[in-house]
Formats: C-alpha cells, sequence, structure tokens
C-alpha cells in the first residue's frame, strides 16, 4: 500500500530538485560567458599587441597606423556585439527561469498549505481554542510539526478518539415470517405473510 505521505514527500523533492538544476543551469551559463569574455579580452590584448610589435614594412606601407586602429576599434565592436547578444540571450534565459522557479514555489506552498489545513481538520477531536497556535502558525510549521504538536495536545487533554461519545450501537432490525404479526412489522412484511398463509 502507497503511504500517502511517503508520495507528498516525493513530489515536494520533485519540485525542489526542479528548481535547482534551473538554477544550476542558469549559473553554468553565467559561467560559460564569464569565460567567453575573458577568453576575448585576452585575444583582444594579444592583438593589440602584435599589431603594435609587427614592423614588417610591407604592412607599414600598405596601411597606415590610422588604418591599423580603425580595423582594431571594428573588431573590438563586433566582438562586443557578439558578446552583447549572447548576454542579453543568457539574461532572457535567466528571467524565464526564474518567473517559472517563482511558479513552482507559489505552487508548493500552495500544495503544502492543503496538506497542513487537511492534516489540521483530521484532528476533529481538538477544539478549536487548542488548535489554535497550530492554525496561526499554519505557514511556519512542518507538517511534521504540526503533526507533534497536534499529537502532544491529544495526549496531555486525554482526548477520545471517538466521534460522539454519547452514540450508541443500534441492533439490526430482522423480521422472521415465522412470527405472528407485531405491531411494528411494515406493512410490505405484513403482506408477504399473508401471502404465504393463504397458499
Amino acid at each position: 500500500m502507497v503511504n500517502f505521505r511517503t508520495i507528498k514527500f516525493a513530489n515536494r523533492i520533485k519540485i525542489h530538485t526542479f528548481a535547482n538544476e534551473n538554477k544550476q543551469k542558469f549559473n553554468c551559463m553565467k559561467k560559460i560567458l564569464m569565460l567567453l569574455l575573458a577568453v576575448l579580452m585576452m585575444f583582444a590584448f594579444v592583438a593589440c599587441d602584435n599589431i603594435s610589435d609587427s614592423k614588417n614594412p610591407a604592412t607599414d606601407v600598405d596601411k597606415t597606423e590610422e588604418e591599423k586602429h580603425t580595423e582594431y576599434v571594428s573588431l573590438l565592436e563586433s566582438k562586443y556585439a557578439e558578446l552583447e547578444t549572447k548576454m542579453n540571450e543568457l539574461t532572457d534565459a535567466h528571467d524565464a527561469l526564474k518567473i517559472e522557479h517563482e511558479a513552482l514555489v507559489a505552487f508548493k506552498a500552495n500544495v503544502d498549505k492543503k496538506e497542513k489545513e487537511a492534516l489540521i481538520k483530521s484532528f476533529y477531536m481538538l477544539s478549536e481554542d487548542l488548535k489554535k497556535d497550530v492554525v496561526e502558525n499554519i505557514d511556519s510549521y512542518s507538517l511534521d510539526d504540526i503533526e507533534a504538536k497536534l499529537s502532544i495536545l491529544c495526549v496531555r487533554h486525554k482526548v477520545s478518539f471517538d466521534l460522539d461519545n454519547n452514540t450508541t450501537v443500534e441492533e439490526p432490525t430482522t423480521y422472521s415470517l415465522d412470527v405472528p404479526t407485531v405491531d411494528n412489522t411494515p406493512e410490505w412484511v405484513k403482506a408477504i405473510q399473508n401471502h404465504v398463509a393463504e397458499n
């Protein structure tokens, strides 16, 4: 038989695991972007040093310093635009994951609250005054805390687990066709008895 609490606990773990996986994916994407940015910065510095260190007369004749500078600036601008595009994509992915995470947290809180309320209702034998502390702190107490507190209250107040202490078990009504007609016998039983007597 499947335990209802085990299923609830497994669902809570799934929601928590899903949220952690999304957070890990975002952190991984963030680290990759930072690493890519660092590599591009190193590439830019190396390219700058190579351009300034090169003393090739053919290159110097073909390109002036201003052309080299313009070419270098355009290269950096294109790399910057590429990085900015990737950063925007990662930011959009992060925002989507954040919204999804918030929705999951709200859903989990709602499910937990319903479970807690159902547990509190299952302790019907306790008065509302005794359950007041638990009801007021339903969001701060865990499901196990609520069960423990209410169980302790039941033991301390020697609560009966019957719905009504005054209820008596009624004996089932039985009829026999062999016994003469009794005043409280239903009409349909009397009709059957008369029919049997005639035959």
